[in-house]
């Protein structure tokens, strides 16, 4: 599992509640580093964004020390992130290099596909919120929908909802949209965003993986785990927003909460 690296002649803690060894076990749940400097730490926390890890920071005021927590209870039990990697490689990339590994070719096609329901989710969510219990909301699904496909960022189709919702629903439901929606959304959207925009290579080194080039970055080693793990992360996340909409419905429609097991996981 990616982690982003710690100072030179540093490591990895196991936090007083994670367990395990932090090399070996996808069992640990919290781990952590201290950090002399802001910058450090700062760039830490962007690698930990730009691979979907959840983490938090704290300073340390007793030595001016800062902390970082990669929080890995917020993935699944054994769930793989891709591998940095290191040493001796020689990447290509030519016309078609992906069919070569047609297996994760497809599940390129299946992590884009997942992504491409949830964004399907949120713009009903939208129509919805906007149209609730009116009779135009057929006749405005149309036009919300264009509205919305135009909008090139999350960020923005995020912050559009947030605003559409905030006066309709109850704190604790809005609460739960901006504290646990969104960031579950952002996080997953970075790992779409990175399968479906990488420059892909192949190398003779790993026949059965794909890899991921960025300048300035260091090249990542995807495999069929990998993107099957983030296609069901991404699957999840649409769960999550699927039972929070249906919840939204009820509560707009003046109707007590679902039960529990209620609604259904989407197909």
């Amino acid at each position: 599992m990616f982690r982003p690296a710690p100072p030179r002649g540093g490591r990895w803690h196991i936090d007083a509640n994670g367990t395990g060894c932090p090399r070996a076990r996808p069992s640990v749940s919290v781990l952590h580093h201290d950090y002399r400097s802001d910058l450090a730490l700062d760039l830490a926390a962007e690698q930990c964004l730009r691979s979907g890890l959840p983490f938090s920071r704290i300073t340390l005021e007793s030595d001016s020390r800062a902390r970082l927590y990669l929080n890995l209870s917020g993935l699944p039990v054994g769930s793989t992130m891709p591998f940095p990697i290191k040493g001796d490689y020689s990447l290509h990339s030519y016309h078609r290099c992906v069919l070569t590994r047609d297996k994760l070719a497809g599940r390129i096609g299946l992590v884009a596909a997942e992504w491409a329901m949830v964004e399907s989710l949120l713009t009903d969510m939208f129509t919805f919120s906007v149209f609730a219990l009116s009779k135009e909301e057929h006749a405005g699904q149309r036009i919300v929908r264009q509205a919305m496909g135009a909008l090139d960022s999350l960020n923005a189709r995020l912050d559009i909802v947030e605003a559409i919702i905030r006066p309709r629903i109850d704190a604790t439901l809005f609460e739960e949209y901006v504290k646990q929606i969104q960031p579950e959304l952002r996080r997953r959207a970075g790992e779409r965003n990175r399968v479906v925009h990488s420059e892909w290579h192949v190398c003779d080194r790993w026949p059965d993986d794909l890899i991921a080039f960025a300048p300035g970055q260091d090249p990542m080693r995807y495999t069929l785990k990998c993107f099957d793990d983030i296609a069901e992360r991404i699957y999840q996340a649409r769960v999550m927003l699927n039972n929070y909409w249906h919840r939204v419905q009820r509560s707009l429609h003046g109707e007590p909460p679902p039960p529990p097991g209620y609604p259904p996981p989407p197909p």
